[in-house]
C-alpha cells in the first residue's frame, strides 16, 4: 500500500509541476508521465482521466489549507479574530508554496474552478469555504457589512492573491508584522463601522 501511495505523490508532484508550466490545455498525460518517469497506463491506475487528475490535486491543495485553518482557528474565537487568522494562514500558505499558489489561479480561473467556486460560496458540492463561514458569522453579528458572500470574498481574496503574486514575483517583502497588518486592512474593508 505504501508503494502505491508513494506513486500517486509522485504522479500528483508530477503534475502539479507540468500543469502549472504548461497549462491545463497545453499539458497531456504523457509530459505527466514523462515528469513522473512512469508508464501513461500507470497514471490511470490512480485517476480516470486528466480531469480527475486536474480536480484531485485541486482537493488535495484544498485538504491541506483545511488542514492548517483547523489547527490555527477555533471556534471560540471572536469573529474579527477568525478572519485575520485565516487570512494571515492562507496568505503564508500561498506564498511559502507558490507553485500551489500558481496551480489554485489556473485553477480558479478555468471550468473547473469557476463551478468549484461558485459551489463552494452557495454551500454546494464539497461545503462552503470556511471564510464563507466567518462571513455569515459577522453578517449575523452585525460586525460585516451585509453584502453577498461572493463580493465580500472577492474584496478580501482578491488583495491576499495580489499580495502573494506580488510577494512571488519579489515586488514585495511580506514579514508577519505587515502580514497582520495588511489583514486588519482587509476586515476594516468589510467591516460594519
Amino acid at each position: 500500500m505504501a508503494l502505491k501511495e508513494n506513486k500517486r505523490e509522485k504522479i500528483l508532484r508530477a503534475a502539479l509541476e507540468v500543469f502549472t508550466k504548461k497549462g491545463f490545455h497545453a499539458s497531456s498525460m504523457a509530459m505527466v508521465a514523462k515528469k513522473a518517469k512512469i508508464s501513461v497506463g500507470a497514471i490511470y491506475t490512480y485517476f480516470k482521466s486528466e480531469d480527475d487528475l486536474i480536480r484531485q490535486i485541486f482537493l488535495e491543495i484544498k485538504e491541506e489549507m483545511n488542514l492548517m485553518l483547523s489547527k490555527s482557528i477555533n471556534k471560540d474565537m471572536e469573529c474579527k479574530e477568525k478572519f485575520i487568522t485565516f487570512w494571515i494562514t492562507i496568505l503564508n500558505f500561498l506564498i511559502k508554496n507558490p507553485s500551489k499558489f500558481r496551480y489554485l489561479e489556473q485553477y480558479f480561473n478555468s471550468p473547473y474552478g469557476i463551478k468549484e467556486r461558485k459551489e463552494c460560496l452557495v454551500e454546494k458540492g464539497s461545503g462552503a469555504s470556511p471564510l464563507v463561514e466567518i462571513f455569515k458569522e459577522g453578517i449575523d453579528k452585525n460586525l460585516i457589512q451585509n453584502l453577498p458572500v461572493e463580493i465580500l470574498a472577492a474584496l478580501t481574496m482578491g488583495a491576499m492573491a495580489s499580495l502573494a503574486r506580488d510577494s512571488s514575483l519579489g515586488f514585495s517583502n511580506l514579514d508577519e508584522n505587515l502580514i497582520r497588518r495588511c489583514a486588519e486592512c482587509c476586515f476594516k474593508g468589510i467591516a460594519n463601522e
